[in-house]
């Protein structure tokens, strides 16, 4: 049931990019055929549509491409929380979590807490290495 629903996710990402592609190309042939028809029929109010089409159709475009992107990261979001509380695997999701390292275990979170203590000063090293083997109890 879950894989499913991953796939999906990732096609939406997929689709997102390429309709923002074809946008911008479709918003900059716009602009194109604008300077075309200034340029044949002496009309400059065309000059005025192609940089409309060229300038706010591809800003636009970019614009709603970054909402749905922040959307199905939302998603993802939610599908990584579920997927932890059924304990379920989300190494299908690898294509949106490049460069995150989450920790695995309850030791490797109060350990790391307790090196960012130690490095700010909060305590000296034997302090640190007695919070240690409390955590190894």
């Amino acid at each position: 049931m879950f894989k499913k629903n991953d796939r999906y996710l990732k096609i939406a990402r997929i689709v997102n990019t390429v309709l923002l592609f074809v946008n911008i190309c479709a918003c900059i042939i716009a602009g194109g055929i604008c300077i075309y028809l200034a340029f044949r029929s002496k009309l400059w109010l065309f000059l005025l549509y192609a940089v409309l089409w060229i300038f706010f159709g591809t800003i636009i475009s970019w614009i709603v491409w970054l909402f749905v992107r922040l959307y199905l990261s939302h998603l993802y979001d939610v599908k990584m929380i579920r997927n932890k509380l059924y304990e379920i695997d989300n190494s299908d999701l690898q294509i949106f979590t490049k460069g995150y390292e989450p920790f695995e275990t309850l030791w490797d979170r109060k350990s790391f807490r307790l090196k960012i203590m130690l490095k700010n000063g909060h305590f000296d090293q034997e302090t640190y290495q007695e919070k240690i083997d409390e955590l190894l109890k």
